[in-house]
C-alpha cells in the first residue's frame, strides 16, 4: 500500500550529520482522490463578497459596529457561543459587539427589519419568521445552518456541538478566526470592514472529537473539540457509582442478580456477560429487559449526553459456554450474538425514547473476545446488521501509529474498520497518539494521525476518541501541534498536513519559526531512524521502549537541540521591549520543547556529569516542568514526582 505524508530519514543517516545540524526535508506523495464516504460529508459553503455591507468602521479614533448579537433566552450554551463571537470580533477589529438575549433586545425596543443588523443565534421563532428552514441534510447530530436575510445573519444548529461548530464557522468565514493554541488566536486574512452574503450548511466530518489531553474549557471550545463528553455514566440499579466504559456489570451487578440469574454471566470465572444465556429464552428476555431498563434510566439521568455504553469488561475472553460457542461457529465470531443482543435491547429503549423525542446511541466494544466482526453476510442473516441507533467502538491499540492505516504494516487493524462497516454504520474510532511508556519522548504521529482520521472516516467512523496524555498542561515534543492538526482533521478529513503545520509554526513561534521547524524535523527524523533500525528492536507502537537507552539519544545531539532553543529565544528577544506579554508567551512555547532533551539528559546521561552538574540540571528541569504544569512522564506509575524522588531532588 502507498505510504502517506511522512518524515523519512535516509537509511544512511549519520549521527555526525545531526551533530552538525541535519536538515532533513519532508517528502510526500500527492493527495489521493476523495473517496465516497459511507456516511456522506456535508460542507456546502456559499460565500459572496458584499463590499456595500459594512461590518465595522472607523469613527475618529474608535472602531465601531452597528451589529448586535442576539441569542436564545433559555440556552446557556448558546449564550456562551454569543459571548465567544463578541470576544473574537473585538479581538479581530477592536469594535465592541453588544450581546443581548432575544427578550432583552425586544424589551429595549429592538426589532428585526430589512435595515436591522443582527447576528441571531438559536432563536427558532426569529429563524421561522424569516421563512428559513433547517436543510434536511444538516438536520441531524452536529449539523448547522448559517444564512443571512438582507443584513441579518441567522445561526441554527441541531445540538450543542452543532452550535459550537457553527459559531467557529461564522468567526472563520467572517474574520478568518483560527485558534492555533489557547494563547495564540490568529486572524491572518481577516476582513473587518464588510460582511459577505452567506449560506452555510455543514456537519463536521466527525460528529464529535473527544481528546484526552489536558484542555481548559475555553481551549476545548475555541479549537473545536466537543464540549460535552458524550458518553454517560451508568445509573446502576444498586445505587453504586456507575462507569461509562467496561460497564456491562453495572447493568447486572452480580451481587444483585448472580444467584437468581447465573446464566447472565460467562462460564467459569464470570469475567464477561453471557449474551446467549446458555440458550435459555426466558433468561435471555430477562437479561435484555434488565439492561434496557438501566439504559433508559441512564439516558433520563443524563439529558445532555447521548451515548449509552454497554461495553464488555476489560478482562477475560468471550463466554465459552456451549451455546456461545455454537453461535460463534454459526456467525464466524462471538460478536454476532452481541449485535443481536444490542438490537434487542434497542427495541425497548427506542420505544421509550420516542416518547421523549430523544436522540441517542447505544454503544458496544469490538474488544478482546468480541474484537472480530462476523463473517456471515447480512444478506444471509439480517439479524447481524446493527440498528441505526447502535454504535461499535474499534480501538486498534497495537497498531503502529507512526505509519498510517493505508500502510501495509497496519493492514490487519485497518481491515477491522472495513469488516465492521458491513454490520454497523456508526463506528467510533478510538485511536492513540502517544507512547504510553515514554510520554517525554517524541512519537511521530503528526501527519499519520491526520491520515488515520481520513481512513477511519472513509470506512464508516463518525466519532473519534483520540487518546493522548491525560494530565499535563503542556505536552512536550510538539503536543500542541498535534492537537491543532487533529482539530483540523476532525472537521475536514482532507485537511492538508503541510498547510496547517506551516501555519502553526509561523504563528506559534513567529521569528523563531524556522529554527523550531528545523528542530522539529531533526527530532522526528532521528526518531524515524531509530524505529527503522532493526538493531533497536523498536517498531513505532504505543509501548515501544524508545526512552529506555541513553545510546538511542546521544548526549551531543541533545545538547545541540538545546542550543537551537537558545537560538530560538534570541530570535524573539526583541519582543521583550516591544510586547512583554507576547515575549513571555513565545518563550513559553520554546521552553515546552526544552523538556524532552533536558529530561533525557537528566535521566539517561547522569553518569556523564559531575554530581554537582547533574543535580543542577535536574533541579533546573524540575523548576521548568513545574512552571509548565508537567504531571506525568509515563501512563502507569508515571507521576513525575516519582522520577524526582529517584533523582534525589524531591
Amino acid at each position: 500500500m502507498k505510504k502517506k505524508t511522512k518524515f523519512l530519514a535516509v537509511a544512511s543517516f549519520l549521527l555526525t550529520i545531526c551533530l552538525t545540524g541535519c536538515n532533513t526535508q519532508q517528502t510526500s506523495v500527492p493527495d489521493e482522490p476523495k473517496k465516497e464516504l459511507k456516511v456522506p460529508a456535508v460542507h456546502d459553503v456559499k460565500i459572496v463578497d458584499r463590499p456595500d455591507r459594512t461590518f465595522t468602521y472607523q469613527d475618529g479614533s474608535t472602531r465601531k459596529t452597528d451589529y448586535k448579537i442576539i441569542y436564545n433566552n433559555t440556552n446557556s450554551f448558546i449564550g456562551k457561543c454569543a459571548s465567544f463571537l463578541s470576544k473574537q470580533f473585538y479581538a479581530a477589529s477592536g469594535a465592541e459587539f453588544l450581546c443581548q438575549t432575544e427578550s432583552e433586545y425586544f424589551k429595549s425596543g429592538g426589532a428585526v427589519t430589512a435595515t436591522s443588523r443582527l447576528i441571531i443565534l438559536g432563536c427558532e421563532d426569529l429563524f421561522s419568521n424569516a421563512k428559513l428552514v433547517m436543510p434536511e441534510k444538516v438536520n441531524k447530530t452536529s449539523g448547522y445552518y448559517i444564512k443571512n436575510v438582507r443584513h441579518n445573519y441567522y445561526i441554527e444548529a441541531y445540538d450543542s456541538y452543532g452550535y459550537q461548530e457553527a459559531t467557529l464557522a461564522f468567526a472563520r468565514y467572517t474574520v478568518d478566526y483560527d485558534m492555533i493554541e489557547e494563547d495564540t488566536i490568529v486572524f491572518e486574512n481577516k476582513n473587518i470592514d464588510t460582511l459577505p452574503d452567506m449560506e452555510v450548511a455543514e456537519i463536521p466530518d466527525y460528529i464529535g472529537n473527544t481528546p484526552t489531553n489536558n484542555f481548559t474549557a475555553e481551549k476545548r471550545f475555541g479549537i473545536g473539540f466537543d464540549m460535552t463528553y458524550p458518553f454517560m455514566m451508568t445509573s446502576r440499579p444498586d445505587g453504586a457509582k456507575g462507569r461509562n466504559w467496561h460497564n456491562i456489570f453495572d447493568f447486572i451487578p452480580e451481587s444483585m442478580f448472580g444467584n437468581e440469574h447465573p446464566y447472565w454471566y460467562s462460564k467459569g470465572a464470570k469475567t464477561q456477560a453471557c449474551y446467549s444465556t446458555r440458550g435459555d429464552a426466558n433468561e435471555y428476555k430477562a437479561l435484555v429487559d434488565q439492561v434496557a431498563k438501566v439504559a433508559i434510566q441512564s439516558l433520563k439521568d443524563n439529558p445532555t449526553q447521548n451515548i449509552m455504553n454497554i461495553t464488555s469488561n476489560d478482562i477475560g475472553d468471550a463466554c465459552g459456554c456451549e451455546e456461545c460457542l455454537r453461535l460463534k461457529e454459526q456467525d464466524g465470531a462471538s460478536s454476532g450474538q452481541v449485535i443481536r443482543f444490542m438490537n434487542d435491547v434497542n427495541k425497548i429503549v427506542r420505544e421509550e425514547m420516542k416518547k421523549a423525542n430523544r436522540n441517542y446511541f447505544l454503544l458496544f466494544f469490538a474488544y478482546l473476545g468480541y474484537q472480530t466482526a462476523p463473517t456471515v453476510e447480512v444478506s444471509v442473516d439480517p439479524t447481524l446488521m446493527c440498528d441505526d441507533e447502535i454504535m461499535v467502538c474499534i480501538a486498534p491499540l497495537h497498531a503502529k501509529y507512526t505509519e498510517t492505516f493505508y500502510d501495509s504494516v497496519n493492514e490487519i487493524y485497518a481491515q477491522q474498520f472495513v469488516n465492521w462497516g458491513k454490520y454497523n454504520k456508526n463506528i467510533v474510532a478510538w485511536l492513540y497518539e502517544t507512547n504510553y511508556h515514554h510520554y517525554m519522548y517524541p512519537y511521530n504521529t503528526y501527519s499519520t494521525m491526520m491520515d488515520n482520521y481520513r481512513y477511519c472516516r472513509e470506512n464508516g467512523a463518525i466519532l473519534i476518541l483520540n487518546e493522548g496524555q491525560r494530565f499535563s498542561a503542556n505536552v512536550p515534543c510538539f503536543g500542541h501541534l498535534k492537537e491543532y492538526l487533529c482539530s483540523k482533521a476532525q472537521f475536514d478529513i482532507y485537511s492538508n498536513f503541510n498547510t496547517y503545520s506551516d501555519k502553526f509554526f509561523r504563528n506559534y513561534y513567529l521569528d523563531a519559526s524556522s529554527i523550531m521547524r528545523e528542530y522539529f524535523e531533526e527530532m522526528i527524523a532521528w526518531e524515524t531512524r531509530l524505529e527503522n533500525d532493526p538493531e533497536t528492536g523498536l517498531g513505532g507502537g504505543v509501548y515501544e521502549e524508545i526512552g529506555s537507552k541513553a545510546s538511542y539519544w546521544p548526549k551531543q545531539l541533545l545538547l545541540n537541540w538545546l542550543g537551537k532553543m537558545d537560538d530560538a529565544a534570541k530570535a524573539v528577544a526583541k519582543y521583550e521591549a516591544i510586547d512583554s506579554s507576547l515575549y513571555k508567551r513565545l518563550i513559553k512555547h520554546i521552553n515546552i520543547e526544552r523538556l524532552f532533551p533536558m529530561f533525557c539528559l537528566a535521566d539517561k546521561h547522569a553518569n556523564t556529569y559531575t554530581d554537582a552538574g547533574i543535580l543542577s540540571l535536574r533541579k533546573e528541569f524540575k523548576a521548568l516542568a513545574d512552571e509548565l504544569g508537567l504531571i506525568e512522564f509515563a501512563e502507569h506509575d508515571g507521576d513525575i514526582s516519582i522520577k524526582y524522588k529517584e533523582w534525589g531532588i524531591d
